[in-house]
């Protein structure tokens, strides 16, 4: 860890700060601590307790809930830089329990545009730090299945034996490895099954999802927002069933977040990780240099 390194991470959540107020973006400040949180697969959240009436409060997993809340109430574009805490989260040098995120919403865009502004904003970033553009490349997550591990993605999610597990796997070892290191890399249309929270795609097994890879590690993942606030809590819920049936950490689904989904305004949003984006861009050996810690 350097002071530098410190100080660089700062000018980046300036940058960011500043992109977003030129283009007229309200920013907010979210609660770190909820009596609920959205229930996503893989996320599991820290909690504390109240000494006074021993009420359980839970650390937030991300802004998401409580931005499309305001997004509901009628708040319009905004973007919010928050702590975020992820409980049982995979050790390694890209994760820390701990970590700030960049989401944003914008209205009447798809994933598309998002992805369009997630580029504008990288290289508005690099031209802060004296860093030269960095050019993007496309693929469709089924492409690269195809070129990558000779698979037919559009059967093997069909298929009764399918696994996320071994989806994850096969993502890790064939696909990941592969991705160009030098461009700003963007995967599109992720199974839809996967992606509750994405509009899906008509009559085909993908979502409006995307992911944003840069130096081969992945920033950020952005979507259509999808507002079926039915699909949206039975995923929840089952979620919910399957942590209790294997005795998994678990909290109360936030169902004024399932309500506001459905309340939601046409939007895009994506959430991008600052720390893991500040330990690309200063060459740092572990998402840990740099944070002040």
């Amino acid at each position: 860890m350097s002071l530098q390194t410190i100080i660089t991470r700062q000018k980046i959540i300036d940058s960011t700060r500043q992109f977003f107020k030129k283009k007229h973006f309200q920013e907010v400040d979210i609660p770190l601590l909820s009596s609920s949180l959205p229930t996503e697969q893989n996320l599991y959240s820290f909690n504390t307790k109240i000494e006074e009436n021993k009420d359980i409060l839970y650390l937030q997993l991300s802004p998401e809930s409580a931005l499309k809340k305001l997004l509901a109430a009628g708040i319009g574009n905004c973007f919010c830089l928050a702590k975020c805490f992820r409980n049982l989260e995979s050790t390694g040098i890209y994760h820390n329990y701990e970590f700030l995120m960049l989401e944003w919403y914008q209205t009447a865009v798809t994933y598309q545009e998002v992805a369009s502004k997630t580029h504008k904003l990288i290289n508005h970033i690099n031209r802060g730090l004296g860093i030269k553009k960095v050019q993007r490349v496309n693929f469709t997550l089924k492409q690269l299945f195809q070129n990558f591990a000779d698979i037919n993605l559009d059967n093997y999610l069909a298929a009764p034996d399918f696994s996320e597990a071994d989806f994850n796997q096969l993502f890790l070892n064939k696909i990941e490895p592969q991705l160009p290191k030098d461009k700003l890399v963007f995967i599109f249309d992720y199974p839809a099954l996967l992606s509750p929270l994405a509009t899906p795609i008509a009559a085909t097994p993908y979502a409006q999802r995307f992911e944003v890879y840069l130096h081969g590690v992945e920033i950020g993942n952005g979507n259509t927002e999808n507002i079926n606030a039915t699909t949206i809590k039975s995923a929840m819920e089952a979620e919910q069933a399957y942590r209790l049936k294997n005795k998994l950490p678990t909290h109360p689904i936030d169902y004024d977040f399932i309500a506001a989904c459905g309340q939601l305004p046409p939007c895009s949003g994506i959430g991008l990780g600052i720390d893991r984006l500040a330990m690309i861009l200063t060459h740092a050996n572990t998402i840990k240099d740099t944070i002040w810690l």
